[in-house]
C-alpha cells in the first residue's frame, strides 16, 4: 500500500474514477445495445406460429412405423394414430426436399385408406371412415379387450396401463398381456409402460384391440452434452454424470450451485455460508492437487460462476469425471468439467411461463440460548473464576446478586424492577435479561422469487427468453442485510440456410448485498459472541449507548464492540456485481457428414464495493457522553473496484459417417484460444464531514490510500477426438489435446496429454438374447488419460520485486517514510505443468425395460509434478525455497448409482414413481514430497490428505486424589504451563482430562514432531468427506405430484481447535461467551454430574494456543474431536395442476417447497448449535471455528401459471 498526499489523491481519484466511469459505462453501452437488437428480433417473433414453408424428408425401404417414428423424431411432431386398421407394418421409402408436410404424409399413407389432421406440431391419423363420423355410433360403454406384446420379441408385456382419459378409469395387462376396459366408439385408449413408447388409438367398431409396443428410442438414443459436441448416452466410455432440469428447476435457492449441492456422489459442493450471494467451494471426485483448483464450470460453452446463474434456466448438467471425458477441454480440465445446458427456444407458439414462490427462513440449528442475567451470571463468574487467578467476572457484591435473583423470571422489564440503574456516582448498573440474539439476528426473514420466461419459435427461428428477481431479506436485525439478484437470459438460433445456422446467447446478471457491521461480516459475528450478558441492554434509560461499563473484570466493550456498532448504524457495507457474458455461434455444413464451428465469447464482470465506518457516541456514566474512536470506528470511507475480461475463441469441425449401417465413425478437431484481464483498484480516505453521505469529496481529513493491481494470461490449445463403434457394440474413443501457457517459462509452455477409451456393449450380442428380456443394457468400460494442471498464479515463474513503506515512525525528514524494495522467493527455471493422469473402470446395467439402471465406477488418479516448495535454502540467503515439481499424490476411489422408474395405475388414475440413490467415496495419499524427515507438520509421503492427529484422553479424572497420582507418574506440564501460571486451581484436579502417555516415556508431548515420533499423539480422525450420498424419489397421480430429496456425508470429523469455536466450547473458550446454551450447562463437569461430557468448568482452555503455551481443549484428541457426518432433507416438494380451460391456460400448478429441512448428525448430542456444513466451511473469520453467516431451512409456496 502507497501513502500519498491530498492533492496528489484527488488527481488521482478523478482521473481513476473519470476511467473507470468510461469503462463502466462502454459495457453498460454495449449491453444496453445488445439487449435492443435482442428485444427487437424477439418482438418480431412473438406470433410464432410455423412458418409454411417446406421440409426435406428422407426414408428407405422402412416400415410406416419407422417412418412416423423418424417424422416425429427429426421435426419434433406428436404423432397419434387413432385407428387400428392403419398398416404400419407396410414398407414405404420417400424422398422429399422443401415439400409440406401433408405431401410428406400423403407418400407415407399413400395406398391406404386414411385421413390425417396436422394442428401445429400434432398429428392426428384416421381411417377415412372414421375421420367422416362426426358422433360415436352408440353412448354405451362396452367392454374392449385386447393383448399387448413387444414389438421386438412378439412376447406379452405385463404391466401395460391402458387408461381411458374421458371416463378416468384405468386398467393393467396381466401376465399374459391381456386386458379388458370398458369405452365407448371414438374415445381414446392410452397405452404406456415404462421403456417403450406410448400409444393412443381410437376405439372403433371392433371390440377388440390388439397393441404392439416398440421400445422407446429416445432412451436409447439419449443424448448428452460433452465436450465440444454430444454422444448417445449408452455410447459414452468416459465417466460423465448427468442431472436433468426436474432435479433443479424451481428449488427455493439463490443460485445454481445450490441447486446442484448432493445431486451427484462425485460432485462435492460446500456452501461457504449461509448468505444469498455465497461463494461455495467445488470440487470433482477429491481435490486433484496440493495447489487447489477448481474444475472447469462452462455455461453453454462460457465460463461461469454458478452462484452468478439462474437455476431455473438450467436443462441439464454433464459432469466430466474423468481425463477421457475431459481431455479434449486440456489443461483447463485438471479438476473435471461442469458443462451446463440453459433451455432453448422451440419451433411451437410461443409458450410463456410465470413462477413465482414466497418463502420463509429460519435456522437450521437451535436458537434457545439463556437469557436469564442470573443464570448466566453464575455460569459465566465460576468459568472466570478458575481460569483467573480467584477473580470473578462481574464485579457485583451480595446486593447486587439479590437485585439479579429478583429479576430473574422477568421476561420484560418490569417498572418496578428496571433493569438499568444509576448509582449515585453515575455508574449504571445492569440487571437485565435480555435476548441478545433475538435484538442481533432475525429468527425468521421473508424472501420470494419471481420467474418469467417465454419460448417459441418456427423451423427457421426458435428463442428463449427469460428474466428472474429474487430478494431475502437477511440475517441482521438493527438494520437488516437484504440481497437482490436480478438476471436476463436471452437465446436465439437462427436456421440461415439449409446449410447454415447462428445463434447467440447472452446472459446479464446484477447482485447487490448490502449490510451493517465490519466489512468482514465474519468478524461481526465472531465479536458478538464476546460480552454481550444478558444483564445489559443495548440503550440506557436515558437513550445512550451501551458500550464500556465499570462492572465487569474484562475490557472487552457489550458483543465485543458490535453493540455499539450495530445500534448507533452509522456503519455500512455494500457490494455489487454486474455481470454480462456472450457468445454467438456459426455452423456450417460443408458437405454431408462434415460441419464446422466457429464461435466467440465475451465476458465482462464488475465488482464494486463500498464500505463506511464512523465515530460512535456512548455513555457509562449517566450524563457523560464518549466517543469511539479506535480502529474499529475510525471514520473511514473504503471503495474498491474490480473488473474482469475474458473472451475465448473456437474453431472446430466434426465429421461423422456411416459405413454399411455398422461401422459409425466421428472425429472432431479444432482450437481454443483464450485471453483474461483482470484489474482491481482500492481507495480509502478518512476525516469525512458526513455520517451519511459517503463521498470522496467530502473529505476533511489527511490520510488518503491507494492500492491496486492487475494481470492478464492466455492460452492456446490444440485438440481432437476420434469416436468409433462397431453396430452400437464395440466402442472406442481417443483424444488428445496440446495446450500453450503464458503462466510458465517460453520453454516449458506447451504441454501434451493424450487420452484413450473402450466400451463394450455385451447386451447388443446374439448370445445375450435370452436375457434381453429383463437385462435389457449391459456395457463395461475404461478409460486411461492425462490432464496438465495450470491453475497457478498468472506470473508464477517470474521473480517480482515488491515495494513497500517503511513501518513506525523511521523517516529522514520527520514527514516521509522511506520506500524500500525486496525480493520475491527465488524461481525455479525448470518449472512446468502438473500432470494429473485418470484410470476409470466403469459399467452400466439396466433391468427390466429400463426400469432400473445401475452405473458404477472405480477410479484411480495420479497427479504427479506438483508445485510445491523445493529443498530448504541456506539461511544466509534470506529467502525462503522456491517452487518447483517437487510433490505427486493419489487418489483412489468409487461411486455407484441406481435409478428405479415405474407407471401404475392407483385408483384408475396413472401412477408414475421414481427412486435414485447414488453413493460414492474416495482417499488421497501424498506419495512424493520433499520432506525427509516427515514433520507432521507439513506433507509427507504416505499422509492420507485430512489427517487430524491428536491426542487420547482416558476419560476426566473422577477424584483430585486420581489426577495427583497421575501427575506424579506423568510430566503433563505440556498442559498445565497456562493452568499453573493463571487459574485459581492449579496443576491437575477433578474433572480435567486424563491424557494418555502413549509411549511410555512418562511425559505427554508432541515428540519430534513427525511420523517416525509422534510423541503422545495418533491420527484420531480425517477432516475430508467419505461416503458422500444422496437418495430420494418422486411420484405424480391425478395431478398431484411429490418429491423428496436427502443428501449427506456418512463420515467426517471436525476438531474444534481454532481457538475461536465460541458456539461449540461456550464459556470454555471465552467464559464471557455471549451465547451460552443450556445444553453444554447441563453436560459441564461437577462433583454432582462427574459423568459429564465436558471437563471442569475452567475458562480459556479452548481460546488459544502457542507454542509456548498449550491449553488442555484446544489440541486435538479423541474425547472431543465431533463426527460432523449428516443426513439432511434437503428438499420436499409437494404440487398439485389445477384442471384448466386450456384455450385460455395451458397449466396452473400451486406447490409447497422446501429446502434443508431436517437435518440428523451425531454432533448434535453435544452441540444443536453448530451446523456440521457450517463446522468445516472455510469462510469463517477463523477456519473451521463454525461462526459463520447461519445456514437457513426454507418453507416457501409458490405458482406456476404456462400460457
Amino acid at each position: 500500500m502507497k501513502t500519498i498526499s491530498a492533492n496528489q489523491f484527488r488527481s488521482i481519484n478523478y482521473n481513476k474514477s473519470y476511467n473507470m466511469y468510461n469503462s463502466y459505462h462502454f459495457n453498460q453501452s454495449i449491453l444496453r445495445n445488445v439487449c435492443i437488437v435482442f428485444t427487437l428480433v424477439i418482438s418480431t417473433l412473438l406470433p410464432g406460429k410455423a412458418l409454411a414453408t417446406g421440409i426435406d424428408f428422407q426414408v428407405k425401404n422402412v416400415t410406416v412405423r419407422e417412418a412416423v417414428l423418424k417424422l416425429q423424431q427429426q421435426y419434433g411432431f406428436s404423432v397419434t394414430v387413432e385407428s387400428n386398421e392403419v398398416d404400419m407394418n407396410r414398407k414405404v421409402s420417400v424422398s422429399a426436399r422443401n415439400e409440406s408436410i401433408n405431401a410428406i404424409l400423403d407418400r407415407i399413407f399413400t395406398g391406404q385408406n386414411v385421413a390425417y389432421t396436422v394442428t401445429d406440431k400434432s398429428i392426428v391419423i384416421q381411417g377415412r371412415k372414421q375421420a367422416a363420423e362426426n358422433t360415436p355410433a352408440t353412448s354405451k360403454p362396452r367392454l374392449i379387450t385386447g393383448k399387448v406384446i413387444n414389438g421386438t420379441d412378439k412376447e406379452p408385456l405385463i404391466g401395460v396401463t391402458v387408461l381411458n382419459p374421458e371416463s378416468g378409469k384405468g386398467v393393467i395387462t396381466n401376465v399374459n398381456g391381456n386386458y379388458s376396459i370398458e369405452a365407448i366408439p371414438g374415445q381414446i385408449l392410452k397405452f404406456s409402460y415404462v421403456g417403450f413408447s406410448d400409444v393412443s388409438i381410437k376405439v372403433g367398431s371392433s371390440n377388440v384391440l390388439n397393441i404392439t409396443m416398440n421400445e422407446n428410442s429416445t432412451i436409447l438414443n439419449e443424448v448428452v452434452v460433452v465436450g465440444f459436441g454430444s454422444q448417445k448416452k449408452v455410447n459414452l466410455t468416459g465417466a460423465v454424470g448427468v442431472i436433468g432440469n426436474e432435479e433443479i428447476n424451481g428449488r427455493p435457492v439463490s443460485s445454481a450451485a445450490q441447486a446442484l449441492q448432493g445431486l451427484d456422489p462425485s460432485l462435492n459442493i460446500g456452501i461457504n455460508t449461509g448468505r444469498a450471494d455465497s461463494g461455495y467451494e467445488i470440487d470433482i471426485r477429491g481435490a486433484a492437487s496440493l495447489n487447489g483448483g477448481t474444475p472447469l464450470i462452462l455455461v453453454d460453452g462460457v465460463e461461469m460462476e454458478l452462484n452468478r446463474l439462474n437455476p431455473n434456466d438450467i436443462e441439464s448438467v454433464s459432469i466430466l469425471k474423468d481425463a477421457a471425458a475431459a481431455s479434449v477441454y486440456g489443461a483447463k480440465a485438471s479438476a473435471g468439467v461442469v458443462l451446463v445446458t440453459t433451455k432453448t427456444g422451440s419451433d411451437s407458439s410461443v409458450k410463456v411461463t410465470y413462477n413465482g414462490r414466497f418463502g420463509l427462513l429460519k435456522n437450521t440449528t437451535n436458537t434457545d440460548y439463556i437469557t436469564s442475567g442470573y443464570d448466566w451470571a453464575k455460569v459465566v463468574d465460576r468459568f472466570f473464576y478458575y481460569s483467573n487467578k480467584g477473580i470473578n467476572y462481574l464485579k457485583y457484591d451480595e446486593d447486587d446478586w439479590n437485585e439479579l435473583e429478583l429479576r430473574r423470571g422477568d421476561k420484560t422489564e418490569n417498572p418496578e424492577r428496571p433493569w438499568v440503574v444509576a448509582e449515585e456516582d453515575g455508574t449504571y448498573k445492569y440487571y437485565g435479561n435480555f435476548d441478545w440474539y433475538d435484538y442481533i439476528y432475525k429468527r425468521t426473514r421473508m424472501q420470494h422469487e419471481h420467474n418469467v420466461s417465454i419460448r417459441g419459435g418456427n423451423d427457421k427461428v426458435k428463442y428463449y427468453v427469460s428474466g428472474r428477481y429474487y430478494n431475502t431479506q437477511g440475517i441482521m436485525n438493527p438494520q437488516n442485510d437484504p440481497y437482490d439478484n436480478y438476471s436476463i437470459r436471452g437465446k436465439l438460433d437462427i436456421n440461415i440456410t439449409k446449410w447454415a445456422r447462428f445463434s447467440t446467447n447472452l446472459n446479464y446478471f446484477y447482485g447487490k448485498m448490502w449490510w451493517p457491521g465490519m466489512k468482514n461480516q465474519q468478524t461481526t459475528f465472531r465479536n458478538v459472541t464476546m460480552g454481550g450478558s444478558p444483564l445489559f441492554v443495548p440503550r440506557n434509560p436515558d437513550g445512550t449507548i451501551v458500550h464500556s461499563t465499570e462492572v465487569v473484570n474484562q475490557g472487552a466493550g457489550v458483543l465485543g464492540d458490535m453493540n455499539l456498532m450495530l445500534t448507533y448504524g452509522k456503519t455500512s457495507n455494500e457490494e455489487v456485481v454486474n455481470e454480462a457474458t456472450i457468445k454467438n455461434n456459426l455452423e456450417l455444413d460443408i458437405v454431408k457428414g462434415l460441419t464446422i464451428h466457429l464461435s466467440h465469447a465475451y465476458r465482462f464482470s464488475h465488482e464494486f464495493g463500498q464500505y463506511r465506518y464512523n465515530n460512535a457516541p456512548y455513555s457509562s456514566h449517566e450524563g457523560v457522553i464518549s466517543w469511539e474512536t479506535t480502529s474499529k470506528f475510525r471514520n473511514d470511507l473504503q471503495e474498491t473496484n474490480q473488473s474482469l475480461y475474458k473472451q475465448t475463441f473456437e474453431a472446430f469441425a466434426d465429421y461423422s459417417h456411416t459405413w454399411n449401417k455398422v461401422h459409425n465413425f466421428k472425429i472432431v478437431g479444432g482450437m481454443q484460444y483464450d485471453t483474461r484481464y483482470y484489474r482491481k483498484n482500492a481507495i480509502s480516505v478518512d476525516g469525512n464531514l458526513s455520517e451519511d453521505l459517503n463521498d470522496f469529496n467530502l473529505s476533511a481529513g489527511s490520510t488518503y490510500a491507494v492500492s491496486g493491481g492487475q494481470s492478464k494470461y492466455k492460452t492456446l490449445g490444440v485438440f481432437g477426438r476420434v469416436n468409433y463403434d462397431y453396430d452400437g457394440k464395440y466402442l472406442f474413443e481417443a483424444s488428445g489435446r496440446a495446450d500453450g501457457s503464458s503462466r510458465f517459462w517460453s520453454r516449458n509452455r506447451w504441454g501434451y496429454f493424450p487420452s484413450g477409451s473402450v466400451g463394450w456393449r455385451i447386451s447388443q450380442e446374439n448370445f445375450w438374447d435370452p436375457l434381453r428380456q429383463w437385462w435389457n443394457n449391459a456395457k463395461i468400460r475404461f478409460s486411461i488419460g492425462s490432464l496438465g494442471n495450470q491453475q497457478v498464479s498468472d506470473y508464477l515463474f517470474v521473480q517480482k520485486i515488491n515495494t513497500s513503506l517503511t513501518s513506525g515512525d523511521f523517516t529522514f525528514n520527520g514527514t516521509d517514510k522511506l520506500a524500500y524494495a525486496r525480493e520475491d522467493a527465488p524461481v525455479a527455471n525448470d518449472l512446468t505443468w502438473e500432470k494429473v493422469t485418470t484410470y476409470d473402470w466403469g459399467v452400466d446395467l439396466a433391468f427390466l425395460n429400463n426400469r432400473l439402471t445401475f452405473s458404477g465406477d472405480y477410479y484411480l488418479r495420479n497427479t504427479t509434478d506438483m508445485m510445491m516448495p523445493g529443498a530448504s535454502l541456506p539461511g544466509v540467503y534470506g529467502a525462503s525455497e522456491p517452487r518447483t515439481n517437487a510433490a505427486d499424490m493419489r487418489t483412489k476411489g468409487w461411486e455407484i448409482s441406481f435409478v428405479w422408474r415405474d407407471r401404475a395405475t392407483l385408483l384408475n388414475r396413472p401412477f408414475s414413481y421414481s427412486l435414485r440413490a447414488g453413493l460414492g467415496d474416495y482417499q488421497t495419499k501424498v506419495t512424493r514430497f520433499d520432506n525427509d524427515t516427515r514433520l507432521i507438520s507439513e506433507h509427507y509421503v504416505g499422509e492420507k490428505l485430512g489427517d487430524i492427529w491428536g491426542y487420547k484422553i482416558g476419560g476426566l479424572f473422577r477424584t483430585d486424589e486420581e489426577a495427583a497420582e497421575y501427575a506424579q507418574k506423568v510430566d503433563c506440564s505440556y498442559f498445565t504451563k497456562r493452568i499453573d501460571a493463571t487459574a485459581t486451581r492449579k496443576g491437575l484436579h477433578a474433572g480435567d482430562p486424563k491424557y494418555l502417555d502413549l509411549n511410555g516415556d512418562n511425559k505427554i508431548s508432541i515428540g519430534k514432531n513427525t511420523v517416525e515420533d509422534p510423541g503422545d499423539r495418533v491420527v484420531i480422525g480425517n477432516s475430508l468427506p467419505r461416503y458422500s450420498y444422496t437418495f430420494g424419489g418422486d411420484f405424480s397421480w391425478n395431478g398431484i405430484d411429490f418429491s423428496i430429496l436427502f443428501q449427506g456425508v456418512g463420515k467426517r470429523n471436525w476438531y474444534p481447535g481454532s481457538g475461536q469455536a465460541n458456539l461449540f466450547w461456550g464459556p470454555y473458550c471465552r467464559p464471557h461467551n455471549t451465547f451460552l446454551s443450556q445444553q453444554l450447562v447441563d453436560q459441564v463437569w461437577s462433583e454432582d454430574n462427574p459423568d459429564a461430557y465436558f471437563p471442569f468448568p475452567r475458562g480459556y482452555e479452548a481460546y488459544s494456543d502457542n507454542t509456548n503455551s498449550h491449553y488442555t481443549l484446544t489440541s486435538a484428541n479423541d474425547r472431543y474431536i465431533q463426527n460432523v457426518a449428516y443426513l439432511r432433507l434437503k428438499n420436499l416438494t409437494v404440487g398439485y395442476t389445477l384442471p384448466v380451460l386450456k384455450k385460455y391456460l395451458q397449466q396452473i400448478r400451486i406447490y409447497f417447497t422446501g429446502e434443508n429441512l431436517a437435518y440428523w448428525s451425531p454432533m448434535k448430542k453435544h452441540s444443536k448449535y453448530v451446523d456440521p456444513e457450517a463446522a468445516v466451511s472455510s469462510s469463517s473469520y477463523i477456519e473451521n471455528s463454525g461462526e459463520v453467516y447461519n445456514f437457513s431451512k426454507v418453507f416457501s409456496f409458490g405458482i406456476d401459471i404456462t400460457f
